[in-house]
């Protein structure tokens, strides 16, 4: 398993440090990983909530998703959208991607529609 941490927009490998696990579970639980949080009302459905996030692990360190917020607390927010890169760019780019279908899909029937 690849490990990584986030310093300003820089991935730093965790490949050549003795215990990359434990440093990156004490980065992960102290760091700001939110790239961007964005939410929108889609009228009909609610909040739709686009959150990209650095993930430190594996080949694809970013990820984005798309959640339908649930008007209920005994529901969790729905998944609508998942989306993984492997750089800071991508994240940024592929956020900003979402944000858009999300405004497009007020246009469409459903929330179904949205074209990522």
């Amino acid at each position: 398993m690849t490990y990584a941490i986030l310093i300003d927009r820089n991935v730093i490998r965790l490949d050549n440090v003795s215990n990359p696990c434990l440093v990156w579970g004490e980065w992960f639980g102290s760091n700001e990983r939110q790239i961007a949080l964005d939410a929108v009302t889609v009228p009909g459905y609610g909040k739709v909530q686009v959150s990209t996030v650095f993930l430190g692990i594996n080949h694809q360190l970013f990820e984005t998703m798309v959640f339908l917020e649930s008007s209920s607390h005994l529901f969790s927010p729905q998944e609508l959208y998942t989306n993984r890169y492997s750089t800071y760019d991508e994240a940024e780019e592929g956020h900003e991607r979402a944000v858009r279908a999300v405004f497009a899909s007020i246009y469409a029937e459903t929330v179904e529609d949205i074209a990522l």
